[in-house]
């Protein structure tokens, strides 16, 4: 009886740290859950706060310490993921993309791709249609774009999963033909 007691009952302490991380851990998919389904509105993080009880202070530091990135620039992840997956699938015009995935304007877009891919979305889409269509691209530029894009995925991966299937699901599509 002692050992089943000791070794496999939790004492109130080991319960209590167990329902402060599952807490924690239910805030953090309710966090992302909440950006998720809204990442094509306008979303702030006085919003966010007050449907999960919040202060803006409390909830900010919580998402740069359990994401890695502050409030805007996971939004900002998000909307960038699911605008990758448009340009590479879809002939939407980039103006368009943006309106359709949260971006105040083509230019926020332009912007944010710009810093995290390293190429505006017109240029990651012709360099993408590129390899698709194995065009005039060297294999140097087509390499470098990749390694861009699989860069930039590998750091989000956490934050990013549907993202990360886009480019798998292309990658695997680019290998077939």
């Amino acid at each position: 009886l002692h050992v089943l007691t000791h070794d496999f009952v939790l004492n109130r302490d080991e319960q209590q740290g167990l329902n402060k991380e599952h807490k924690f851990d239910d805030r953090k998919q309710k966090i992302s859950e909440y950006i998720r389904l809204n990442y094509d509105k306008p979303i702030s993080l006085n919003d966010l706060a007050c449907k999960l009880f919040l202060s803006n202070a409390y909830l900010s530091k919580y998402i740069k310490r359990q994401f890695g990135m502050s409030f805007v620039d996971y939004v900002n992840s998000v909307r960038l993921n699911y605008a990758v997956s448009q340009l590479m699938h879809t002939d939407k015009a980039v103006v368009r993309i943006a309106m359709d995935t949260g971006f105040a304007s083509a230019a926020a877009l332009n912007k944010v791709f710009k810093e995290k891919v390293h190429m505006t979305p017109t240029k990651y889409r012709g360099q993408w249609s590129s390899i698709e269509n194995r065009s005039h691209n060297s294999a140097a530029e087509e390499k470098q774009s990749q390694r861009q894009v699989a860069l930039y995925f590998k750091e989000h991966q956490e934050v990013l999963p549907n993202l990360n299937q886009a480019y798998d699901e292309a990658a695997l599509i680019k290998d077939v033909k």
